[in-house]
């Protein structure tokens, strides 16, 4: 009997679909987002156990991008799913992990109490493909005296005169 086939007939999601369903919000791929959540719908799986996995994906992933010892804390992953955690983790900015995760504890919470779990979970995810990062405040009032100076945004004296 495959490590698939035991997988499948306890009805456990294995990681690799996990993998799959985080790259598709990484990618922001709507479509083939939709069509995994179908899949593994199709198999039986809890919506709820999904949505925490998710949840538990994208923590082990903040994990790899900043913990020098990941391996240590995420000590039941083999080297390979460790790999895997730390090229996903790679393409992505610490303040867009915290975004998604923040956003797919929500999720989780809502496909639990729903329902209707699969379109809860759909939404959810979607949305989680809207996720941008938080630019710091500095960076915001950087980009605003930028457009001030170039004359894109009038200054505050400016403004209040043409108001008067």
């Amino acid at each position: 009997m495959s490590k698939e086939m035991v997988i499948e007939a306890l009805g456990v999601v294995d990681r690799q679909t996990i993998f799959q369903v985080c790259d598709t919000i990484l990618q922001k791929q709507g479509s083939s987002l939709l069509d995994l959540i179908s899949e593994i719908d199709a198999r039986g799986h809890d919506m709820t156990d999904v949505a925490g996995l998710i949840v538990e994906h994208l923590r082990d992933l903040m994990v790899v991008k900043v913990s020098d010892s990941a391996s240590k804390v995420l000590g039941e992953r083999s080297p390979a799913e460790l790999e895997t955690l730390t090229t996903q983790a790679d393409g992505v900015d610490k303040a867009l992990l915290h975004r998604l995760f923040s956003l797919a504890v929500r999720v989780a919470e809502d496909v639990s109490r729903s329902f209707h779990p699969r379109v809860s979970l759909e939404m959810g995810l979607l949305r989680l493909l809207e996720a941008e990062s938080a630019q710091s405040l500095q960076s915001l009032l950087e980009k605003i005296d930028t457009a001030v100076k170039s004359g894109a945004l009038p200054t505050s004296t400016q403004s209040t005169k043409e108001v008067v």
